[in-house]
């Protein structure tokens, strides 16, 4: 199990508001869930790249945090004696003398990649430097200074976590995020004088050049490659970037669609393709079923989202997608010329004069027919 220690002043500030916000998330008898700690403050106690000041916490899947904003026994704000700079449905930040308390009720990303720590000696839902680092993505068109100064440290602390954050972003969006943040240099060199304190020589970088070198890395981390390959026990997954190949991520077989999820290749394919994520599983289900071995999916290489298309008849012996070669064209003339033919006319008009065309007569249409057919039976 991880253990983890909170800088100060946030480890305090923690420690002094810990069962509240336990509580938060067993006020509703019928739903209850897990606060999951997360933010600046965990990366730095995992880094010890600077100092932090605020909690950042989670409740995925509570209906709304609206009852903690009012006026009563309930409010967030009187509770841990501070006050509020922020309240709606969603989210909730609460100013303390100590430092501040964010709160958020959104699913993190890459769901089943958090885990359970230590930390400061007790048990926590805490989230993976991924999850953090994607939401520090989603909120990158008001981003504070400290969120670009940890996506650089990202780049050195852990590349593998922001590639898994950058991959579940499509290349649109990482544009428009790295557009924000180069324009964005002189707010933040402002930003950092206050806001970036008692950062680990090891982490210091240049304050005027905050926006670009973080637009530099999410552009760096940014899959070239994507593989996924299917061992007699355990699934594979193989990330590239353009500095080179990130270490193998190893998931247990039986737990695919999990190992998906978790290593974030479900929202990458969800935002990016080529395929569905849910075809994928079945396809890694599918491989496990006929006891198959080997390379599912490869990004450099397109034949291969056949297997995911069509995972039933992958393994059916002799089965191709396609035909290796075209037939070819039979002519459509006497004189074997390849052509199609001259095309059908809706009207009834000639090619070459444009005068109506001689229609044969059906028997029995020509005129005055039906007199006679009339006289035959006797009808005058």
């Amino acid at each position: 199990m991880e253990k983890l220690t909170l800088p100060d002043p946030a480890a305090s500030l923690w420690k002094r508001i810990r069962d509240t916000v336990h509580e938060l998330g067993t006020r509703r008898p019928e739903q209850q869930t897990r606060p999951h700690l997360g933010g600046g403050t965990t990366l730095a106690a995992r880094w010890g790249h600077r100092r932090s000041t605020d909690i950042d916490v989670t409740l995925p899947g509570d209906p709304s945090l609206g009852d903690l904003a009012r006026k009563d026994e309930q409010n967030l704000a009187m509770r841990i004696g501070g006050k509020a700079s922020r309240e709606d449905e969603n989210e909730i930040k609460v100013i303390c003398p100590d430092g501040a308390l964010h709160v958020a009720r959104l699913k993190p990303h890459a769901p089943g990649a958090e885990s359970i720590a230590l930390v400061d000696g007790q048990e926590e839902i805490v989230l993976s430097n991924a999850q953090i680092l994607r939401g520090k993505l989603s909120r990158a068109a008001d981003s504070p200074v400290r969120d670009v100064f940890d996506i650089i440290c990202a780049a050195k602390a852990d590349p593998q976590a922001l590639a898994t954050a950058v991959g579940t972003v499509n290349t649109q969006q990482a544009e428009r995020i790295a557009t924000r943040w180069r324009t964005a240099n002189d707010e933040f060199a402002r930003e950092a004088t206050t806001e970036l304190r008692d950062v680990n020589p090891e982490f210091e970088t240049p304050r005027n050049t905050l926006g670009s070198d973080a637009a530099r890395a999410l552009e760096n981390h940014r899959y070239v490659r994507l593989e996924i390959e299917v061992e007699t026990d355990v699934v594979v997954i193989r990330k590239t970037i353009g500095a080179g190949a990130l270490p193998d991520e190893r998931y247990p077989l039986k737990e695919a669609r999990t190992a998906l999820a978790a290593s974030g290749v479900e929202e990458h394919l969800d935002t990016n393709g080529p395929t569905m994520p849910i075809k994928m599983a079945i396809a890694i289900e599918t491989m496990a079923k006929y006891k198959r071995t080997g390379t599912l999916y490869d990004s450099n290489n397109p034949a291969t989202k056949y297997q995911i298309a069509f995972p039933n008849k992958h393994f059916e012996p002799g089965w191709k997608p396609f035909p290796t070669e075209l037939g070819t064209r039979k002519p459509t003339t006497a004189s074997g010329a390849p052509t199609i033919g001259a095309p059908k006319r809706p009207s009834g008009t000639t090619a070459s004069t444009g005068k109506p065309a001689q229609v044969p007569s059906r028997p029995g249409s020509e005129p005055g027919a039906w007199k006679t057919k009339l006289k035959e039976l006797g009808i005058s």
